[in-house]
């Protein structure tokens, strides 16, 4: 449907009614003072961003419930010369899958139709847009 409508309205033109002699510019193919400026549909290309997500996994090792151990440490001012210490060891625990979701940017080209002004001898049918008419 919306293929058919972008077709339907590239035949069309909207025109201004022929400007006679208004206009100090004339038709270099026939010298005709009479222009009309037409609104054609002409067909563009619009670059528009388009997003992608992607994850990504990593493996990582937690740490683990720790544990109590004595330890027995040198100390010069016990008479024994060494006394009895609790110390909390740390350890691993398990592995674990770490997910992380990246953003990328790509910019792709959807064709698309644009209004252009043109101007048009009205006797010869001839394109006079930049001084130069073209048939």
């Amino acid at each position: 449907m919306k293929h058919f409508l972008l077709t339907l309205l590239a035949g069309l033109a909207i025109a201004i009614p022929c400007l006679a002699g208004g206009s100090s510019r004339t038709c270099a193919q026939c010298g005709c003072s009479q222009l009309k400026k037409v609104c054609r549909l002409v067909p563009d290309v619009k670059k528009v961003p388009e997003f992608k997500y992607v994850v990504e996994e990593e493996e990582v090792c937690l740490l683990g419930k720790s544990c109590t151990e004595e330890r027995t440490v040198p100390d010069e001012c016990s008479p024994t010369g060494q006394r009895c210490e609790t110390v909390q060891v740390p350890r691993c625990g398990m592995i674990v899958c770490k997910k992380k979701l990246k953003k990328t940017t790509t910019s792709v080209e959807k064709p698309t139709v644009k209004c252009v002004l043109e101007t048009v001898c009205c006797q010869c049918g001839c394109l006079c847009n930049a001084g130069a008419c073209t048939p």
